[in-house]
């Protein structure tokens, strides 16, 4: 089950979607039609974001992104 926070703090970023369940985060990013899966995520970056919330999306996606979590495009 996606949880999908409704105020983003991005200007970067459409569409944010978390799996806590699976540690899967879907990105859609503004101007771009794909969407980016990210595997395997750290469930310590997602439990920080989801119950912190101090960092904005496109930090959270950023850390993902430097964690070296596989990623897919659809």
């Amino acid at each position: 089950m996606f949880v999908q926070p409704t105020a983003l703090k991005s200007s970067s970023i459409e569409t944010l979607r978390i799996d806590p369940a699976t540690n899967n985060v879907v990105v859609k990013f503004f101007n771009n039609v794909k969407h980016y899966i990210y595997t395997n995520v750290d469930i310590n970056i997602v439990t920080d974001y989801l119950f912190d919330n101090t960092n904005s999306a496109g930090k959270f996606v950023n850390e993902i992104k430097q964690s070296g979590a596989p990623v897919a495009t659809f």
